[in-house]
């Protein structure tokens, strides 16, 4: 056997090639069909996660997401798809994270598409305000599933702001994130 690098051992490589060369064709198959529909943009996502209220016995924690997807699948067309997550925790201490069940209708999102103007930004598209109406949950997801378009509001720059709310029993407490931002056109 030799280790030395770049030099091989003839035996091995015709030995290997033997026993592959049957599988080539399919192999080139199997990657020409995966790399053929590869998009000429890649698809990009901008997302921040952070607690927006922490006291012994509640903690609110959001996401807010923006997703491009640049090629067409069986899943999602092409365009702009913003999303957002909601989690309760009884505690969120020291690694130690336990989710809290919240009752029907109170936990709230408002997810807000905006792009930026030249000056500041603007809403693009305001999807209204979200709850767990009907059943108990320690957490809410919402995802734009119809996307908005490659530039919904015209070519530019489009982020999501999130206004994230869990009922205490006595006030709403929470805060709002700012996904981050990206190009789209």
């Amino acid at each position: 056997m030799n280790l030395l690098p770049g030099k091989r051992n003839p035996q091995a490589v015709s030995r290997s090639w033997s026993a592959v060369r049957g599988g080539v064709p399919v192999l080139a198959a199997l990657i020409a069909a995966f790399l053929l529909p590869l998009p000429v943009h890649a698809d990009q996502t901008v997302d921040y996660s952070t607690t927006l209220y922490s006291v012994p016995g509640l903690c609110v924690w959001g996401q807010s997401e923006l997703v491009r997807h640049d090629t067409a699948t069986a899943l999602w067309n092409v365009g702009l798809y913003p999303s957002a997550i909601l989690q309760t925790f009884s505690s969120c201490t020291g690694g130690q994270w336990t989710f809290r069940m919240m009752p029907a209708g109170w936990l709230a999102m408002h997810p807000l598409l905006l792009v930026w103007t030249g000056s500041s930004w603007g809403t693009c598209h305001d999807f209204g305000w979200i709850y767990n109406d009907g059943f108990p949950a320690e957490s809410l997801g919402w995802v734009d599933n119809n996307g908005r378009g490659s530039f919904p509001c015209g070519a530019g720059y489009y982020g999501t702001f999130t206004d994230f709310y869990a009922w205490d029993g006595s006030a709403w407490q929470g805060g709002w994130v700012w996904s981050g931002y990206l190009y789209s056109d």
